[in-house]
């Protein structure tokens, strides 16, 4: 049975890494048993030209992607929230602006998705 996948990525004065978010999101492949239900951007109060890096992607890809923003910068853990709880998808995955977490990982969690458990991974 095929699941449904949300990507959340928070943001906060990203305009330099967002060409390698951008650019792993268009190659995207996902494992087999998993479809993208959407991409979350949450930009958090970011002063430089985030926002308008993340508006001119949405309008250049067919990625279904959701932009939500504030002006005020409310910190991480909010963006996190924020964009987890508008997540669409059966499952939802975190993922940062500098890609430190390559979504080729994404074929190690299959085994535990099938198995319906819910993950946490913590980098040191």
């Amino acid at each position: 049975m095929t699941k449904t996948l949300s990507i959340v990525v928070p943001v906060f004065n990203e305009e330099k890494r967002l060409t390698k978010t951008f650019e792993a999101l268009n190659v995207l492949s996902l494992p087999v048993g998993l479809k993208l239900s959407d991409v979350i951007f949450v930009n958090d109060g970011s002063t430089d030209k985030t926002m308008q890096n993340l508006e001119t992607f949405k309008k250049s890809t067919k990625l279904p992607i959701t932009i939500l923003s504030y002006k005020k910068n409310r910190g991480k853990g909010f963006a996190v929230k924020t964009g987890m709880l508008s997540s669409k998808g059966d499952y939802a995955l975190l993922c940062d602006a500098d890609m430190s977490t390559p979504f080729s990982e994404l074929k190690k969690f299959m085994p535990h998705l099938k198995n319906e458990k819910e993950i946490y991974s913590f980098h040191p």
